[in-house]
């Protein structure tokens, strides 16, 4: 019983330190409300709610990447919540197309829906 007990808190003990190394992107997007892109005159453009829900989805299914090679921004996007918490996305194509809501963790997405979101922002200048 005693080894039971010792291989049972051993395992959790392995589960709780594996669980923490994943990233949980949901706890983004489950606040975030509306997206709105930078310009590079520093002017902001608001999507509509339509188009904030499809770069949302986009950005949701995206993988945590492992490339952490610094890269240039290429697209500039703020994403807000209700309460006006803002988040800073910026989507990089060097290399690996990925973005992140911090410093710390990384998301991939794939060529074509980079492509997707460059021509929505098309749409608005």
């Amino acid at each position: 019983m005693k080894k039971f007990l010792i291989f049972l808190i051993s395992t959790l003990i392995i589960l709780v330190g594996c669980q923490s190394n994943k990233v949980n992107n949901d706890v983004y997007f489950d606040k975030i409300s509306s997206i709105s892109w930078l310009k590079p005159d520093e002017n902001e453009v608001n999507f509509n709610k339509e188009d904030s829900e499809k770069i949302l989805d986009i950005l949701s299914k995206a993988e945590l990447s492992s490339d952490n090679e610094e890269t240039n921004g290429g697209l500039w996007l703020k994403a807000y919540t209700d309460d006006n918490q803002k988040y800073s996305i910026t989507i990089c194509g060097y290399k690996n197309i990925s973005f992140s809501f911090d410093s710390e963790h990384k998301y991939k997405i794939s060529e074509s829906d980079y492509d997707t979101i460059n021509n929505l922002i098309d749409s608005y200048r």
